[in-house]
């Protein structure tokens, strides 16, 4: 059964990476044909970035200096609550209210590895690993 499944694997990582190379290989092709339409691409999305930020610079300017919130078919300013504060004070409020606090997981289990508190249960789990340089062992031929 498993050399069954390991000729299968190797199979299918086969005809992925030919396939993946063969993508690859006509995605390269295509740029270098295609190197004045990437160009301009780009060159076109960086200015349509300026012009979209210019305009909504230009907005916030009418709107700071007249309170109009439309000042022009298809030009909005909104408003945005943006909170400003020390780090280090809103980590003692969130220790003192029990909350705005999450567990950093990746650390605490390297903590915990090393000296489980007590309620860490250390399990011994099994998991399948698969060799990347998978071959089917001479003589087990299928």
């Amino acid at each position: 059964m498993l050399d069954d499944l390991i000729a299968q694997v190797i199979e299918a990582r086969r005809v992925a990476a030919t396939l993946d190379e063969k993508k690859r290989e006509a995605k390269s092709k295509w740029e270098i044909e295609h190197t004045a339409l990437l160009e301009a691409d780009k060159q076109a999305q960086a200015e349509k970035e300026r012009a979209e930020l210019a305009l909504r610079e230009a907005a916030v300017a009418h709107f700071t200096a007249t309170g109009d919130k439309y000042p022009a078919l298809g030009v909005e300013v909104k408003m945005a609550t943006r909170l400003e504060y020390d780090p280090a004070d809103a980590l003692m409020w969130g220790y003192a209210h029990g909350v705005a606090l999450q567990l950093n997981k990746p650390f605490f289990e390297k903590l915990a590895k090393a000296e489980p508190p007590a309620f860490v249960q250390v399990l011994q789990v099994p998991f399948g690993t698969i060799a990347a340089d998978l071959k089917i062992p001479e003589g087990k031929e299928s």
